[in-house]
């Protein structure tokens, strides 16, 4: 399978290295690459980030609790 693409019916709030901002869609290009993450960042910008830079927000609207890191 390659270029699956997944657009969100709602935007999902995400932290990234450039600030806050919302998920537009996924990008999986293939089985041994690491997936693309669209997101639309608060100033509006759209930037393109691999997995390990991006954290979803807790959200309460859209039932979105990520679990608190363990990292000190």
């Amino acid at each position: 399978m390659h270029n699956q693409i997944h657009e969100f019916q709602q935007l999902i709030p995400v932290n990234t290295p450039l600030g806050e901002g919302y998920l537009l869609y996924i990008c999986n290009p293939g089985m041994y690459t690491n997936a693309c993450y669209a997101v639309v960042l608060e100033d509006g910008r759209i930037r393109h980030f691999m997995d390990h830079q991006v954290t979803v927000v807790r959200n309460d609207t859209l039932q979105i609790h990520p679990k608190e890191s363990d990292e000190s």
